[in-house]
């Protein structure tokens, strides 16, 4: 699961439209999946890699959410009705929107929209997954669970790509970091070297999380290693076994 992050206009949402043919690069070489962008046809290229717009509206073409896949099936070439039929009541199952099969997309929460813009994306099984801000615009627990489908998602095989602002999703999820400003990459690697890197946060407008902010000073009195430590959770387990000394005093 890799994280692109950055300040706006840094590139980020760029780069995910070069990548699936929605723009063409003007200079440079592009490649995918071992050969150059401009050998890719866009309908070729959408069984490789998918787009899920940080606004899922704008990719939504009918009047119900069973339609809508339907349509994404129809569009890839199935034209069998009970194949189609079948296609969609998996799909359903597995972003849990079988309750919502009837509704109008734009009646969707937010939460739903963000599902059946990657259900659509997912009928043609894609190698990558591109996720323009997962979690915009979702509280605590629904980002949880969008991200916990994400994860079932590249378990089945699917590299997932997040371009996002939130660093909590860096600190817990990621495997892989990249740092971008004004089109350029400052930092590709491991998510915990990227938060023990400050002149880099700061010169890319990036801010650590709280939790970040703690473990720089738990580090400093002689605990953890910052990049062993994802969650809050993860941290009070090892207050368990590592107790705190000096200024903070013991536990």
């Amino acid at each position: 699961m890799l994280a692109i992050v950055g300040r706006n206009g840094a590139g980020k949402s760029t780069l995910a439209r070069l990548l699936v043919g929605l723009l063409k690069p003007q200079s440079g070489q592009l490649t995918l999946f071992g050969k150059p962008a401009s050998k890719w046809k866009v309908e070729n290229l959408a069984g490789q890699i998918a787009l899920v717009f940080q606004n899922p509206e704008h990719q939504f073409l009918t009047d119900s959410v069973y339609d809508e896949i339907a349509y994404s099936y129809m569009a890839r070439g199935l034209d069998h009705q009970a194949e189609i039929r079948l296609g969609v009541e998996e799909t359903l199952h597995m972003l849990d929107l079988e309750s919502a099969s009837k509704l109008h997309p734009f009646a969707l929460s937010a939460g739903m929209k963000r599902r059946l813009g990657v259900a659509t994306m997912l009928v043609g099984r894609p190698r990558v997954l591109l996720v323009d801000e997962p979690t915009y615009g979702q509280d605590k627990q629904m980002t949880q669970t969008l991200m916990a489908l994400m994860e079932k998602i590249r378990l089945q095989g699917v590299s997932i790509v997040m371009i996002t602002h939130d660093m909590r999703l860096v600190q817990e999820f990621a495997h892989r970091a990249v740092v971008m400003s004004d089109g350029h990459i400052l930092y590709d690697g491991d998510p915990g070297g990227l938060f023990g890197a400050d002149e880099l946060l700061f010169s890319a407008s990036l801010r650590p999380t709280l939790l970040q902010e703690l473990l720089k000073s738990y580090e400093t009195s002689g605990g953890c290693v910052r990049c062993s430590i994802r969650t809050t959770r993860d941290f009070l387990n090892t207050l368990s076994t590592q107790p705190l000394e000096g200024k903070y005093g013991s536990q």
